[in-house]
C-alpha cells in the first residue's frame, strides 16, 4: 500500500469569508443559466413524446395545438393546454428566468395563448358552417363572425409578436 500525501487547499480555511464564496457562487450560477432563448434551446433534451428543458421543464406534446408545461420538481402541470409551440417554449423561458427575476410574462404569454386557441376554434366552427347552411341570411351571419375571428387572430398574432 502507498502512502499518500493528505490533501489540502493553498487557502486556509480561517481567511475564507462566506460571504464572498456564496457571492462567488451566485455568479457561477447566473453565468450558467442561458439569457435568451437559443441558450434555452441548446438545453432541451428529447424524450419519448415531450422536450426536457433545464432539466426541469418538461414540454408534453398531445397533438397538434395542444401542449402541457410539467415542472419535474414540482412534479405537476404548470400549464396546459396551450396552443402554439412558440408560446410554449417561451413561457418555459420566462418561468425559467423567473428563479432570478420575478417576470408575469409567462402569464401574458399564456392568457394570449388560450385567446388565440379559442379564435382559433371559431374560426373553424365558422367556416364550416358557412359551408352547410342553405340560408343565406345565417351564411352571411357566420362569415361576418369567420372574418371577425380572422381580424381577432392577426390581432394576438401582433400582440404575441410585440412583447417578444
Amino acid at each position: 500500500m502507498k502512502n499518500r500525501k493528505p490533501s489540502f487547499t493553498a487557502y486556509p480555511k480561517d481567511k475564507v469569508s462566506i460571504a464572498n464564496l456564496s457571492s462567488r457562487m451566485s455568479n457561477l450560477i447566473e453565468d450558467a443559466i442561458p439569457d435568451n432563448l437559443m441558450g434555452m434551446l441548446i438545453t432541451a433534451k428529447e424524450l419519448e413524446k415531450s422536450v426536457l428543458f433545464y432539466d426541469r421543464w418538461q414540454l408534453i406534446v398531445h397533438e397538434k395545438y395542444n401542449y402541457d408545461i410539467f415542472d419535474n420538481r414540482a412534479g405537476e402541470v404548470v400549464y396546459s393546454e396551450i396552443a402554439l409551440f412558440s408560446n410554449a417554449v417561451k413561457i418555459i423561458y420566462y418561468l425559467n428566468k423567473k428563479i432570478t427575476t420575478s417576470s408575469p410574462l409567462d402569464k401574458t404569454f399564456y392568457e394570449l395563448d388560450q385567446e388565440y386557441y379559442r379564435c382559433w376554434h371559431d374560426l373553424g366552427m365558422y367556416k364550416k358552417k358557412v359551408k352547410e347552411i342553405k340560408d343565406n341570411d345565417l351564411r352571411e351571419l357566420f362569415s361576418l363572425r369567420m372574418i371577425d375571428s380572422q381580424c381577432r387572430l392577426q390581432e394576438i398574432k401582433m400582440r404575441l409578436s410585440k412583447l417578444d
